[in-house]
């Protein structure tokens, strides 16, 4: 059993990665046309989809890895480096590539469904969030309390 200190440094890190304030922003304008009603019920539908998606993935993650013969550590290994390519691409702010239909902007536009995609996956429930969670439940499961790079 971890000491308060673990559970404090666990639930702020994943509050960090969860970034509930920096989707704030994004929760505004996709319900910019939605009532009250509509706003809680979106809040409470993305929660949920991200708690999911987390619980899913810790209790798949390590049955799959080993079914697939991928350590623990090279899977952090290569989601960093997806992460890393993902902020430099970002530090570049070149415009994307993709190019979309006028149907499907206007479909975007209508579309009142963003509970799920985009706010509780990949916004709450993105690839930091179920990585950390990933590597502080693969620690607690070998006994070994968590590490944080302020601990070093």
């Amino acid at each position: 059993m971890q000491d308060w200190k673990s559970y404090a440094q666990i639930a702020i890190a994943l509050f960090v990665l969860l970034d509930p304030i920096g989707a704030v922003p994004i929760f505004v304008t996709l319900t910019a046309n939605h009532t009250s009603e509509e706003r809680r019920r979106t809040i409470d539908v993305a929660s949920a989809t991200a708690f999911l998606v987390l619980i899913i993935a810790l209790l798949a993650a390590d049955p799959l890895l080993h079914i697939l013969g991928i350590s623990l550590a090279s899977c952090t290994i290569g989601g960093g480096i997806i992460l890393m390519f993902m902020a430099i691409a970002m530090l570049h702010a070149q415009p994307s590539r993709v190019h979309r239909a006028d149907e499907e902007v206007d479909e975007a536009a209508r579309k009142t469904a963003v509970a799920v995609v985009p706010l509780g996956v990949p916004v709450a429930a993105g690839p930091g969030a179920v990585s950390a969670a990933l590597i502080l439940v693969s620690g607690q499961r070998a006994g070994q309390p968590p590490v944080f790079w302020w601990e070093s």
